[in-house]
């Protein structure tokens, strides 16, 4: 068999019937009337799963692993979302790390981005097209221009 001089993607994908589909996203919040709408429009253009908990986000990466883009609120009871995607770092470094938050300190911020080298902060409230548009930005799609 002759190797491959293909470079691997940074980015993960499903593969079906040899047919490459949407990215995996997975959406971690403790709202659960956010979680089923950004499902609902999210899901038109990516592969999306939502998880209620940081400690249900981390089953999900073992169980059904891994996702191109994982977006993580901040404020959940339990672990937090930079902790949260701090072990993210560690566990799948290749997943992209996306921070939404109602708050953005500079404590949390500069916490955020050198112990979970978070890709991009959201700020609530934001709009759908502000998340489609940091998402696409993470897998490559999109200018940075593009994006909010």
């Amino acid at each position: 068999m002759i190797p491959s001089t293909r470079k691997r993607s940074r980015h993960v994908a499903l593969v079906s019937c040899g047919r490459i589909m949407e990215p995996k996203i997975l959406i971690v919040d403790d709202d659960p009337n956010l979680l089923a709408a950004l499902r609902r429009r999210l899901g038109r253009k990516y592969h999306v799963t939502t998880v209620i908990s940081a400690e249900e986000g981390l089953s999900e990466i073992e169980d059904q692993g891994p996702y191109a883009v994982v977006l993580s609120d901040q404020r959940m009871p339990g672990l937090d979302g930079v902790s949260f995607l701090r072990r993210l770092r560690f566990q799948v470094p290749d997943t992209i790390r996306i921070l939404l938050t109602g708050n953005v300190d500079p404590a949390t911020e500069t916490r955020a981005h050198e112990e979970a080298e978070v890709f991009r902060f959201l700020n609530k409230p934001c709009t759908f097209e502000d998340i489609v548009a940091v998402i696409d930005l993470a897998l490559g799609r999109a200018a940075p221009t593009q994006a909010a």
